[in-house]
């Protein structure tokens, strides 16, 4: 049986490895199951996610950004969480014409 969540921290670093990620997300993954990924941006983060989020869609999986401050500006951790600067957080799930 397939997980409800999957959830993966600083995923992107090394590009050579984006294809077997995202083909491990899709073996694990079915109709119900949520891709969170969550990350803390550093100077080349942006247009790195902007790349590995174009491999994903071409991989069949649909693209949603969190607003991940907003919800933890609501929360007793918050304070501690923001402090690392740009947080983003997404959201993926395979497409239901992608799956087998």
């Amino acid at each position: 049986m397939a997980p409800d969540i999957i959830l993966g921290s600083d995923l992107t670093y090394n590009a050579s490895a984006w294809r077997a990620l995202l083909d491990t997300m899709r073996a694990l993954s079915a109709p119900h199951t949520r891709v969170l990924y969550v990350s803390a941006a550093h100077p080349a983060f942006l247009a790195e996610l902007r790349m590995f989020r174009t491999l994903a869609e071409a991989s069949g999986f649909e693209w949603s950004d969190l607003d991940i401050k907003r919800k933890l500006a609501n929360t007793a951790d918050a304070s501690r969480m923001l402090h690392l600067g740009e947080l983003r957080a997404v959201e993926l799930r395979l497409k239901p014409e992608t799956l087998r």
